[in-house]
């Protein structure tokens, strides 16, 4: 058992279950892996934010108007309009670090009960650190931006299909956005854990003591 108890540190080992009895695997930087995670998502977020600012920019001059005529176009000055949920989600996003005492927590918590909860029970293949890491991000995104607006609609709005449809509108753009950050930070996920290296140690550590 030397040989194994040797590796604790760098092999993913098996652990008592963890809670409901899932697998639960010793894994190298998934902690670190989580918080770094958690950081640069509210980088990331805030990143295509201001992309999304600067596409705007664009478009406007290609049409050959300001962006006051663009967004009166297209009614993103009028409260409890699609459009105008699509801009506030993009500029919550922007400006996410504002909040950033809130969001890191919240998305270290979420992260490290999604993805982080991954290489415990043995998963290996990059996809599922990719999608599952973007799925919470267009959650958290998404859903912050969708239900803030529809409580804040409901309460200023008289009508509440218009509080739905800036709620609506929120909710899409900033899901798409949440989408997009969350599948560039679960590749870093990834690249720093390399769970796959560390789960295919874990089974020749094994097989070598059983020898």
């Amino acid at each position: 058992m030397k040989a194994l108890t040797g590796r604790s540190k760098t092999l993913a080992e098996d652990r008592p279950a963890g809670l409901f009895g899932r697998p639960n695997k010793r894994i190298a930087r998934n902690k670190a892996a989580c918080f770094v995670s958690a950081l640069t998502s509210v980088l990331f977020v805030a990143l295509l934010g201001f992309l999304c600012l600067v596409l705007w920019q664009f478009i406007a001059i290609i049409f050959n108007m300001d962006i006051y005529e663009l967004n009166n176009a297209l009614g993103i000055n009028d409260t409890g309009s699609f459009f105008s949920g699509v801009g506030v989600a993009v500029f919550l996003s922007a400006f996410n670090w504002y909040l950033g005492m809130i969001v890191v927590p919240l998305a270290w918590l979420f992260i490290s009960q999604v993805t982080g909860r991954l290489p415990h029970r043995g998963i290996s293949k990059f996809s599922a650190y990719f999608w599952r890491t973007g799925i919470t991000g267009a959650v958290l995104v998404g859903g912050t931006c969708g239900l803030g607006l529809l409580i804040f609609g409901m309460s200023e709005s008289p009508d509440p299909i218009d509080a739905f449809l800036t709620a609506f509108g929120a909710l899409l753009m900033g899901g798409l956005i949440g989408l997009g950050a969350g599948l560039i930070v679960g590749s870093i996920h990834y690249l720093i854990i390399r769970p796959k290296d560390q789960l295919e140690n874990s089974e020749m550590a094994m097989a070598e003591v059983f020898e």
